[in-house]
């Protein structure tokens, strides 16, 4: 960490943010801070949906969501990647979102003296908190860690491919921005306030360079290599099913309890058609 600018204390006020194209090095340089951040005692969580952090890192233990969703997520006591690829981006955000109610809950409830630093990092983020959906209900326990989670000892990294499709919301309270090459114009347009126009230089950045910027800050840097010795383990703990009827309400927002009910609803329909079919039969003969 020596050759990269990078004030830890910083992360845990404001959060970070971290954007470039693929293959811009921008999930290395993260891996990098990451693993600073573990030798000062922080506890990482990390949402991959891409395999960034399951196959090499500084996080040793992954833990694979699948279906059925989990009504709660287990909250682990010590640092964990959370992979997610198998799930479909609502299936992702409905995850996200249980994962932030249940920490914000565990830590409120802890007293201030045992209560553990976290950083959650949201790597592909535009996927699960893309651009305007901040602003709804499904994703209020995110904004409310964004808004508050400071207090608690709580911040986030955001890592993401298509910077100006991040929820603006999320990146705003990030005071430290490493800011990868890219040339997709709308990234351009919205990345071009914080290089200060560089973005002919912003362009021709090569894999493995960024500008940070941080306040007023704004120096341009060459990353080296993330050095993992140990790749991470996946666990797989039971997760608990998701009954049918609760599935149902989440996704239609009406009940139905048990087979025999379903059949019912099946017997209904059926003689509801065929009557209407007799009395149009009768009527219109």
């Amino acid at each position: 960490m020596e050759n990269i600018p990078w004030d830890p204390e910083e992360a845990l006020r404001s959060g970070t943010f971290v954007s470039g194209t693929p293959g811009s090095g921008k999930t290395n340089l993260a891996k990098l801070l990451i693993a600073d951040l573990l030798q000062r005692g922080i506890r990482i969580f990390v949402f991959d949906p891409s395999e960034a952090w399951t196959l090499s890192g500084p996080i040793k233990r992954v833990r694979e969501v699948t279906r059925p969703i989990p009504i709660e997520i287990d909250l682990p006591r010590s640092s964990c990647v959370f992979d997610i690829k198998l799930l479909l981006s609502s299936e992702q955000q409905m995850v996200v979102q249980r994962f932030c109610q249940k920490l914000y809950m565990k830590t409120i409830s802890t007293p201030v003296d045992e209560r553990i630093p976290t950083l959650v990092v949201f790597e592909e983020s535009q996927t699960y908190l893309p651009e305007g959906r901040l602003k709804g209900k499904a994703y209020e326990e995110v904004t409310r860690i964004l808004n508050i989670g400071r207090n608690f000892r709580m911040r986030i990294m955001i890592l993401t491919q298509f910077a100006a499709n991040v929820d603006k919301k999320a990146v705003k309270p990030c005071r430290q921005k490493y800011i990868g090459g890219t040339d997709e114009p709308n990234d351009i347009d919205y990345l071009k306030g914080w290089i200060k126009g560089r973005t002919e230089e912003l362009e021709a950045l090569d894999v493995g360079e960024f500008f940070y910027r941080c306040k007023k800050v704004l120096v341009k840097i060459k990353v080296p290599l993330f050095q993992g010795d140990v790749k991470p383990k996946k666990i797989r703990i039971p997760l608990p099913k998701v009954p049918l009827e609760v599935l149902v309400k989440q996704k239609y927002g009406w009940l139905i309890k048990k087979e025999s009910n379903r059949k019912f609803l099946y017997g209904f329909a059926y003689g509801s058609i065929l009557s209407l079919l007799v009395l149009i039969r009768y009527l219109f003969p």
